[in-house]
């Protein structure tokens, strides 16, 4: 992995702990010893190549709880973000 990629992973780190804490990117960047505007500049730039990368994204399919009823929980990882999302007699397309 070269600098760069180093680099990307460790801001999708630090911005994925920034929408996490629920924190003002002000409040977030001064705890981070990050600038606020860099902490800003990195969502913007991580947010838009997860959108220009067209293509498969790993998905974990996992059974619901049986107390829920039928349906799938699947959780996707992505060095972007993470997102879980849960269907009941649903078909996403």
């Amino acid at each position: 992995m070269d600098k760069r990629e180093q680099k990307r992973r460790k801001m999708a780190d630090v911005i994925e702990r920034w929408e996490r804490s629920g924190k003002s990117a002000r409040a977030f960047s001064e705890e981070a010893q990050v600038a606020e505007s860099r902490l800003r500049y990195w969502r913007s730039r991580i947010r838009r190549e997860a959108v220009a990368q067209p293509g498969f994204v790993p998905v974990t399919i996992l059974p619901d709880e049986p107390a829920v009823g039928s349906g799938v929980r699947s959780v996707i990882r992505d060095p972007a973000w993470i997102r879980e999302v849960s269907v009941t007699g649903t078909v996403i397309r």
